[in-house]
């Protein structure tokens, strides 16, 4: 039996009509679709495929690394024809169009059956017959038509199945693209290990499974705020602590319309993603490891960060832990928000700690020494002594040790003044000592760890510009990969696309209004 599958090396399609769906299976199904006759063929096929391989390596034993590589990319193969195989089940369409037709909203037709590709691991790409739902006529509709996902496809939904990839594929795109240092090589990648990819497969496959991911957790956003939210308990007596701060990409905006002829030009801008992370304590002071820390990241603005993060703290359940402790640098836009998040995220505040990270505390220390015209051994050992100070809570000795310099000939006094003003004004948020005396975290090294796994090892790199839509969704899903989240993200994915497929994914911030609003 021979089983072709590379789609590049056939041009044409070979309908099979079997229990009612129609499959288009590029080079056809081998034995005309008959699944007992198929799987003895493969078995066959292993067969031949060993016996060839021993003939082979019996006269040159150099071809083992070979031959591996085409036993995996032959399984690949296998594992698509699988897949195929199961998906010509009648009962399996039925009851994938009930499940899916469950939660048809209001907006959408009743189903009318299309044809539609879906891309299976090894190559394989089936054409089905599946039911589309089409969105309803009607003024806003026709206006709504234009935009992108407004139709939804049940059966697909319920299985999972999401803009022509099966969810194993969808995944091993997402996370080869996710990992690796471009598109491009994770295409390379995927190809040699069997699934032969369109180059701009993986880029397209991102972009849309992030906007939907993107699309699903704002739903969650909005549940939240209209009471429908019911927290987890996972936080429940914990220790908890909080970090965010910003990272640095750089994304690429066209310039105005050139003369036709002319290369397009483009403005590389940098941007500040924020990036947040919240992860639980255990009795010794570190990081709790038996529960999953919750990363995310937007490139929205600093509201829209910091409502993210009341959003998570209330999913997570924060508001039954022992203490909830954020950390962060002394950057205004996540101090004059951290009361805020506290009520949205119905905190109690006696059980919160402000604590400024206590190596940025050293850093100011070092630029008011350096104002005080020390060098060499002489900043070193005050650096070490106002140091062993801070970590023992006693701040006013460090202050007055700084205001000492302040008479002498070779300070430079604004620059001394600036640095003494900010440590006295964060002087409340600096009891280091109490905070090691009850196992709780003093520096923010957790959220600049996830910054550099989350953005800069793969989001940040020499003339690497990006699409700020792109950039959203690929910064989304990192963290939610990189925080062992992946798999409630994908369910996430699937859920919503059985109730809409639109990518109207942009965070709409209410914590600025709710600012004023406390204000006034």
């Amino acid at each position: 039996m021979t089983i072709p599958f590379l789609y590049e090396d056939f041009k044409f399609f070979n309908n099979i009509q079997k229990e009612g769906i129609v499959i288009k299976i590029i080079g056809g199904l081998p034995h005309g679709g008959d699944s007992t006759k198929i799987i003895h063929g493969i078995t066959e096929d292993i067969k031949k495929f060993v016996k060839t391989w021993r003939d082979r390596q019996a006269n040159d034993p150099g071809l083992h690394r070979k031959m591996e590589w085409e036993a995996l990319r032959l399984c690949a193969r296998f594992a698509g024809l699988i897949i195929a195989l199961v998906l010509l089940d009648r009962r399996i369409r039925n009851a994938a169009e009930r499940e899916g037709l469950k939660s048809r909203p209001d907006r959408v037709r009743s189903p009318r059956q299309v044809m539609r590709n879906v891309k299976l691991p090894g190559g394989i790409l089936l054409r089905v017959k599946t039911p589309y739902c089409a969105p309803k006529s009607g003024t806003k509709a026709k206006k709504s038509r234009k935009q992108e996902g407004q139709g939804i496809y049940p059966a697909f939904a319920a299985l999972g199945i999401f803009e022509g990839k099966s969810p194993l594929m969808a995944d091993l795109i997402l996370r080869f693209s996710l990992q690796m240092p471009s598109f491009e090589i994770a295409c390379k990648e995927l190809t040699m290990l069997g699934h032969p990819l369109d180059s701009k497969m993986p880029e397209r496959t991102v972009r849309d499974f992030g906007k939907q991911a993107l699309e699903a957790r704002n739903k969650k956003i909005s549940d939240w705020h209209a009471g429908k939210l019911e927290p987890e308990t996972i936080l429940t007596g914990r220790k908890v602590v909080v970090s965010v701060d910003g990272g640095r990409l750089r994304t690429r905006k066209k310039k105005r319309k050139t003369r036709k002829g002319k290369n397009r030009k483009y403005k590389t801008p940098w941007r500040e993603p924020k990036l947040l992370i919240i992860y639980a304590l255990d009795e010794h002071g570190k990081r709790e490891k038996k529960i999953k820390a919750q990363i995310d990241a937007t490139m929205a603005g600093p509201d829209e960060a910091m409502e993210l993060m009341a959003y998570h703290l209330f999913r997570l359940g924060a508001g039954e832990a022992e203490v909830v402790e954020f950390i962060a640098d002394g950057a205004p836009w996540i101090w004059e928000r951290i009361d805020a998040v506290i009520a949205m995220a119905g905190l109690d505040p006696k059980r919160c700690r402000k604590v400024l990270d206590i190596y940025h505390a050293f850093e100011h220390i070092g630029e008011a020494l350096d104002a005080c015209g020390l060098k060499g051994k002489e900043k070193k050992r005050q650096m070490t002594r106002l140091k062993r100070k801070l970590k023992a809570g006693k701040v006013e000795d460090v202050v007055r040790a700084l205001q000492g310099y302040l008479d002498k000939s070779r300070t430079d006094r604004e620059a001394l003044g600036k640095q003494i003003a900010y440590i006295t004004k964060r002087r409340h948020m600096m009891k280091y000592d109490t905070l090691k005396r009850r196992r709780l975290a003093i520096g923010s090294g957790a959220v600049e760890s996830a910054i550099r796994r989350v953005i800069n090892l793969r989001i940040k790199s020499p003339s690497m510009f990006w699409n700020e839509d792109t950039a959203e969704a690929m910064i989304h899903m990192r963290s939610q990969l990189l925080s062992d989240r992946w798999d409630e993200m994908m369910e996430q994915i699937k859920e919503h696309s059985k109730v809409s497929r639109r990518r109207n994914f942009k965070l709409i911030p209410t914590l600025h209004q709710k600012n004023r609003d406390n204000a006034a």
